[in-house]
């Protein structure tokens, strides 16, 4: 009785069949890589129009862009992305304020002090979903 009604299976299905079906897996989402780079482009060509313009108004700008972001994308499985967009809008912003006159005077620790001053930090926003839709009322029944 070695056929394909013994129970034996190999690979992702023997994994599934040994794990318990009432443990719910966890939701993988992540930021599309062409839409972060398109935003990323997108950025950089504002911070580039923008570079001339006081630190303060940048800086509300860049704000509102990472918390737009960060309030769409910040699903626990994502935090790398939210990292990575983090530091590449950091670095534009870096970039084109040591080009605004031929000596800057920008070095890394006055550019931390500056984005710790305007950009938000990478958070998780949303909880699991498992966790934020697990709501009983009345009792045991999520229906009622």
């Amino acid at each position: 009785m070695d056929g394909p009604q013994s129970g034996l299976r190999s690979g992702h299905r023997a994994r599934a069949a040994t794990q318990p079906h009432d443990v719910p897996r966890p939701i993988q989402r992540h930021a599309v890589r062409a839409r972060l780079n398109a935003k990323l482009r997108q950025v950089k060509a504002t911070l580039r129009r923008m570079r001339h313009l006081p630190i303060p108004d940048q800086g509300r700008y860049l704000r509102l862009v990472l918390n737009g972001f960060y309030n769409y994308y910040a699903v626990p499985t994502n935090f790398r992305a939210l990292n990575s967009f983090y530091w590449h809008i950091l670095r534009s912003w870096q970039h084109g304020l040591r080009r605004r006159s031929q000596r800057h005077r920008l070095t890394c620790q006055r550019m931390m002090r500056i984005a710790a001053r305007w950009l938000p930090s990478p958070k998780l926003r949303h909880p699991c979903p498992d966790w934020r839709f697990d709501v009983m009322t009345r009792g045991r029944s999520p229906v009622r």
